[in-house]
């Protein structure tokens, strides 16, 4: 029988910007995209600043699946906890 494991602790403000700092900063350039986009009604660059800043998001989207995904697959399963 194997001890069980420490508690992992809590992650630090420098850790969880690393972590979402991307996603933060693709997020306020899709938004400050959005707002070009809506400030230039006859322009034909708003559809352009539109589309831009839907794949912003879309990009941040994608990247917490992948790493939803990246975490499943670090945890054990249920079959590998069991003696």
């Amino acid at each position: 029988m194997s001890a069980p494991e420490p508690p992992s602790p809590k992650p630090t403000t420098a850790q969880r910007l690393m972590d979402y700092g991307l996603m933060a900063a693709i997020l306020v350039w899709a938004g400050a995209v959005g707002l070009m986009a809506i400030n230039l009604p006859e322009s034909p660059w708003r559809w352009v600043f539109a589309g831009l800043s839907i794949a912003g998001v879309a990009t941040v989207y994608g990247i917490v699946r992948i790493r939803r995904y990246i975490n499943s697959l670090s945890k054990p399963s249920a079959q590998e906890k069991r003696p």
